[in-house]
C-alpha cells in the first residue's frame, strides 16, 4: 500500500506478438523530493527502458507507463505514452506467462521483507531446456537490473517493497485461509538488493482474460 505522498507505484505496460493478451510490470519508489509527479514518471520510463528493455525480445513493446502517487485513496496519476520497440534478443518469444525471475531484497527479514518482480518477453533462444537462462544472458539481465536499481537511486527515486496488511490463518466453512488483521501497515522498505533467479518463472494466474 502507498501510505503518502513520498511514495509512487509505477507500471509499465507492454504490448506485441510476445505478449498477446498485454504484460505489465509494476514496483514501488519513494520519492527524495527532487522530482515532481510528472518527473517521476518520465525517469522511471526512461530508466527501465534504456537498462532492462534491450535485454527482452523483439517482439515486445514498452508502451505507457503509469505513475501513481500516494496514498492509494486519494493520490493523483500520471501516464507517460511513449511507445519503444522492446531489446535487441531475436524473436520468437517464449510462451506467454514465462517471464525472469527478479527478487527484492531488503533490511527486514522473513518473507515480509522480500519481494518479486516478473518480467515479461523473454527470447526463447534464451531458455534453456527445463527453464534455465542461458548464463551468458544472466549476466547480461543481472547487470541491467542492478543499473536500473542504482538509477533510480542516483535520480532520487530508490526502490522500495509495499507491504500489505498483516494476515493471519483462519478456517473458513473449514478450509484454511489467510485474512488481513486489523494494525496499520507498514510503510514501504528500501530495496537494497535486486537478483534475477536462474530459474524462469511462470505467471499464468496474471494472464489477461
Amino acid at each position: 500500500m502507498l501510505p503518502s505522498d513520498e511514495y509512487f507505484r509505477v507500471s509499465h505496460f507492454f504490448t506485441g506478438e510476445g505478449v498477446p493478451t498485454g504484460a505489465a510490470v509494476v514496483y514501488c519508489v519513494r520519492n527524495t523530493g527532487i522530482l515532481d509527479l510528472a518527473g517521476v514518471a518520465a525517469v522511471a520510463h526512461d530508466r527501465f527502458n534504456d537498462e532492462i528493455t534491450p535485454w527482452l525480445c523483439e517482439d515486445v513493446t514498452m508502451g505507457e507507463t503509469l505513475c501513481k502517487q500516494g496514498p492509494d485513496d486519494t493520490g493523483p496519476s500520471v501516464l507517460v505514452s511513449a511507445p519503444t520497440a522492446t531489446g535487441t534478443e531475436p524473436d520468437p518469444s517464449s510462451p506467454p506467462g514465462t517471464a525472469a525471475l527478479v527478487t527484492k531484497g531488503t533490511a527486514s527479514g522473513g518473507r515480509r521483507g522480500r519481494g518479486r518482480m516478473y518480467l515479461p518477453g523473454l527470447a526463447d533462444a534464451v531458455v534453456e531446456d527445463g527453464g534455465t537462462l542461458q548464463t551468458a544472458f544472466l549476466g547480461n539481465l543481472q547487470g541491467g537490473v542492478q543499473a536500473w536499481h542504482d538509477e533510480l537511486d542516483t535520480a532520487g527515486i530508490p526502490l522500495h517493497l509495499e507491504h500489505g496488511p498483516a494476515t493471519e490463518w483462519v478456517l473458513v466453512n473449514g478450509q484454511p485461509r489467510r485474512i488481513p488483521v486489523a494494525g496499520s501497515v507498514p510503510a514501504p522498505s528500501p530495496v537494497l538488493s535486486v537478483s534475477v533467479a536462474t530459474q524462469t518463472a511462470t505467471q499464468r494466474r496474471r494472464n489477461r482474460r
